[in-house]
C-alpha cells in the first residue's frame, strides 16, 4: 500500500517532533505529501464528562478570556514555525492546518479527509500520567485511517 496522503499531529512535546521527524522520512521515502496539524485549546471549558448524566452534548460552563485564547494561539504560531523550519530542512512540502477545539475530535476530523496515515506522538505536551497519553488514545480507537504512534 503507498501512503500517498500523511497528517500529522503537532502540539510541541519532544514526541510530536519525533513523529514529525518520522513522518517527514515516510513522506521522503514514499514521494507523499504531508499535513501538518496543530489544535489550540477551546475558548470554552465544558463540564467534566463525569458531571453528565445524558449522553447529551457537553454545554459550556465558562468562556477562556480573550488574553488566554490569544496565549493559546501565539504558542501555537511557535510550534507551527518550528515544524516549517524542520519541513523546509527535509525539503519535504507540507501544508498547515490549525484547528481549535478538542485535540482528539479535530485531529480525527482532520483524517477524515483521505489521509493514508495519521502519524501522533505517544504522549504529548500535556499528559499527566505515565503511558499512552489520552489524546493519543483516542486518536487510535477513533481514527479512520492506519495511526503511527511514536515513542
Amino acid at each position: 500500500m503507498k501512503t500517498q496522503k500523511i497528517l500529522v499531529a503537532v502540539d510541541g512535546s519532544e514526541l510530536a517532533w519525533k513523529a514529525l521527524n518520522k513522518a517527514l522520512h515516510l513522506a521522503k521515502t514514499e514521494h507523499s505529501s504531508v499535513s501538518i496539524i496543530h489544535v489550540t485549546g477551546s475558548p470554552v471549558i465544558r463540564a467534566p464528562l463525569t458531571a453528565q448524566t445524558t449522553g447529551e452534548a457537553q454545554t459550556p460552563i465558562a468562556t477562556i478570556p480573550e488574553s488566554l485564547q490569544k496565549d493559546e494561539i501565539r504558542k501555537g504560531l511557535v510550534v507551527l514555525e518550528r515544524a516549517r523550519i524542520i519541513a523546509e530542512k527535509e525539503e519535504i512540502k507540507t501544508n498547515f492546518i490549525v484547528k481549535s477545539g478538542d485535540p482528539a475530535d479535530q485531529i480525527i476530523k482532520e483524517a477524515e479527509k483521505n489521509y493514508d496515515l495519521l502519524v501522533v506522538g505517544f504522549r504529548g505536551a500535556h499528559a499527566k500520567f505515565p503511558g499512552m497519553g489520552s489524546i493519543a488514545e483516542k486518536i487510535l480507537h477513533r481514527s479512520p485511517c492506519p495511526v503511527l504512534v511514536v515513542k
